[in-house]
């Protein structure tokens, strides 16, 4: 056998939008309905959501039998110890691509990275599992470093003031604002759209673009998509309400968006019976080259979810809001 591209760390770097999904049901049936949607990932989370290895295990392979749709797995944390025995055990199941909460320093960042590398490039155990097939792919342990992608999140004052550094730490593959941390770092708790937290999010876009990396938004109320624009943004996700299709939103030529979404939906959007396919296009994103085509892929949005969210029907407006 041989060892598996990951497609999204591929799309990444090749600045191509990418459209998620935020599955938090704990459910690996759940969890197989939205594989099944046409999104291009899924966020599986250990963080928030009642997840352990074993359901993480089956909700893994629920995803597999989808291979467009990539999983990516955000851990429950992935600081000091716990953090790096956390990391070894998840992508011993398999995970090529993880989210990791709470990254403040370059040297957290770097420790994150590390964590994820076979020596000499870093500290994973040598045990592959279920990642490597069971010693099935021979070269896993040579091959594996390349393809797996690390995500940080950036939720705090001192975040912030990092960027730069946490960016530019090798391994690093994209930066992800939670904006519901950050108020609170902020001194504004719960209080998401207040202007300070605002102007921060929007900084904060601007810098990561700069620096080149991938960056990224949970998205729960109206009004963060702008500093996504404006900062020829990537990743975010979809809130709250369920209005009719509207025009094409333009994606910046070379930026990639993550649609991300989070929760409790997947119910809602069996009911609904939309999926990616069949809704209109906001946040629409070609597959090659910048810009949007007429008849391109449209983006999901549900009643009461967080872009980031679960989902059930067609959006227009720009959306955004809370995030973790």
């Amino acid at each position: 056998m041989n060892q598996a591209v990951n497609r999204f760390k591929k799309a990444l770097l090749e600045k191509r939008p990418q459209i998620g999904l935020w599955v938090h049901l704990a459910s690996s049936y759940s969890t197989e309905i939205c594989a099944g949607a046409g999104f291009d990932w899924l966020l599986l989370d250990s963080e928030h959501a009642p997840n352990d290895l074993r359901s993480m295990l089956t909700q893994l392979q629920a995803v597999a039998g989808y291979p467009d749709t990539h999983p990516v797995v955000r851990v429950p944390c992935g600081h000091g110890h716990m953090g790096t025995t956390l990391i070894k055990q998840y992508l011993d199941l398999g995970v090529q691509t993880i989210l990791v909460p709470m990254v403040d320093t370059p040297e957290q960042a770097q420790a994150v990275v590390e964590a994820t590398r076979y020596p000499p490039h870093g500290i994973r155990g040598m045990g592959g599992a279920r990642a490597s097939r069971w010693g099935r792919i021979a070269r896993y342990a040579q091959e594996a470093n390349d393809e797996i992608c690390v995500l940080v999140q950036i939720e705090s004052r001192l975040a912030l003031d990092n960027i730069e550094a946490i960016a530019a730490v090798e391994g690093v593959d994209g930066l992800f604002i939670g904006p519901a941390d950050l108020s609170a770092s902020l001194g504004h708790v719960g209080e998401l759209n207040h202007p300070a937290v605002r102007a921060a999010i929007d900084d904060a876009f601007a810098r990561i673009v700069k620096t080149g990396k991938a960056a990224g938004f949970f998205d729960r109320r109206r009004g963060f998509v702008a500093p996504l624009d404006r900062a020829r943004g990537d990743i975010h996700g979809g809130g709250p309400g369920c209005e009719p299709a509207g025009p094409p939103h333009q994606c910046p030529g070379g930026a990639f968006q993550v649609d991300l979404r989070r929760a409790g939906h997947e119910n809602r959007h069996r009911r609904g019976g939309c999926d990616r396919r069949l809704v209109g296009r906001r946040f629409v994103a070609p597959r090659t080259g910048p810009g949007v085509a007429a008849g391109t892929r449209g983006h999901l949005a549900g009643p009461a979810l967080a872009r980031f969210d679960f989902v059930g029907c067609p959006r227009t407006s720009p959306v955004a809001g809370a995030g973790e």
